[in-house]
């Protein structure tokens, strides 16, 4: 049989690489393990964003930061101060840590009468403390979380939101209450500006 002769017969083998399978193979074979590959990474960034949009739990809320926009009177960096964050306006998280309401006022039983309101609003609490050192007297609340508790930062958020947006900062290694220790994982220091009033007179 001529040359000819082979590469017209009906019976002609497919084109195969140089390791004998057919091409054709070779090429759903890389298809198929791309398309495995951008399924993962695509499972993966779903993942990763899978917290219902909340932010880092190193990150913290400004002052005043209801709009899910950056503070720009916020600070960047490492410590206990603000830093730079956004947040979705309609967070509401209002179990998985435990709240503690700290006097940061002048104004007696206003701790107890906050930690009453934030019960019956649904956080759970712990009993209501005085504030210490340089917090015993604030002109205006704030909130502190434990530092790399996720549900304990979301939690603080919800009550920075309630209380009319005020500012929501990590825990300090010197907790500022009586005694420097608490069994809380949020405490609300309740500053002159919240002291005796009702949540929904603060944003609540």
């Amino acid at each position: 049989m001529t040359m000819d002769e082979a590469d017209t017969s009906p019976g002609r083998r497919p084109r195969s690489g140089e390791s004998g399978a057919p091409v054709g193979s070779i090429l759903s074979i890389v298809l198929a393990v791309v398309a495995v590959l951008i399924g993962l990474f695509i499972l993966r960034q779903i993942d990763d964003d899978g917290d219902g949009g909340a932010t880092d739990p190193d990150t913290t809320l400004g002052t005043g930061d209801t709009s899910g926009s950056t503070d720009p009177n916020a600070t960047t960096g490492t410590g206990t101060g603000p830093v730079n964050t956004t947040t979705p306006p309609t967070v509401d998280v209002r179990e998985g840590a435990t709240v503690v309401v700290a006097n940061a006022n002048t104004t007696g039983g206003s701790a107890s009468q906050m930690s009453e309101q934030l019960e019956d609003a649904g956080f759970t609490m712990s009993a209501p403390l005085d504030a210490a050192g340089d917090e015993r007297q604030l002109d205006e609340s704030k909130v502190y979380f434990q530092d790399g508790n996720r549900r304990a930062r979301n939690v603080a958020l919800t009550l920075a939101r309630l209380l009319g947006g005020v500012q929501v900062q990590k825990l300090p290694g010197e907790i500022p209450v009586d005694g420097g220790e608490t069994d809380g994982e949020v405490i609300v220091m309740l500053g002159v500006d919240a002291a005796g009033k009702q949540l929904d007179e603060l944003g609540g």
